[in-house]
């Protein structure tokens, strides 16, 4: 073997151990529309605001199981999952919880949500100071104790059994 097809073959196997030790440290990407396990993650302090520019902070709600769902109004699977979402809360709504729905937008592209208060996030900096993946949709579920435990990113499946089984076990933290 000659001295360059050494330096290829060793190259090429540093290349493939580098990528094989990044490819297995790096967490799973999370499917969408599947619950996620969070961990150790410092829920924010930023204000978002309702349609009357009243201030809001997540602690105001703590002791309430709280549901943060962050939408945009140009988003077609934040739009699709409305209906489901107003029916869910309606029947959620009075077992301790919370949802709060988070619009990226300025107040004048205001998503009309019949029963559910719209709040608005200006600069995003709510999810951008959990370090949340900043897609849309995305729903963060805080349990009443004030710790966020799950994820779900894309479109929620609101009305199924694992959503009602989920919110009941979150209940109980």
């Amino acid at each position: 073997m000659n001295f360059r097809s050494l330096s290829i073959f060793v190259t090429a196997l540093i290349t493939m151990s580098v990528f094989y030790w990044v490819s297995s440290s790096q967490p799973p990407i999370p499917k969408l529309g599947e619950f996620q396990e969070i961990h150790n993650l410092h829920l924010s302090q930023s204000p978002f605001y309702d349609a009357s520019g009243q201030s809001f902070q997540l602690s105001d709600f703590k002791g309430k199981l709280i549901i943060l769902h962050s939408f945009a109004s140009w988003c077609a699977p934040c739009i699709e999952e409305i209906p489901e979402m107003i029916n869910f809360y309606k029947k959620v709504k009075d077992k301790n919880v919370v949802l709060i729905a988070v619009q990226r937008e300025p107040l004048r592209d205001k998503i009309d949500m019949p029963g559910l208060p719209v709040y608005f996030d200006p600069g995003n900096k709510l999810v951008q100071e959990m370090n949340l993946i900043a897609g849309v949709p995305s729903t963060l579920f805080i349990s009443p104790s004030g710790k966020a435990q799950l994820i779900v990113l894309g479109k929620a499946l609101w009305e199924s059994d694992t959503m009602h089984q989920k919110i009941e076990e979150l209940l109980k933290k």
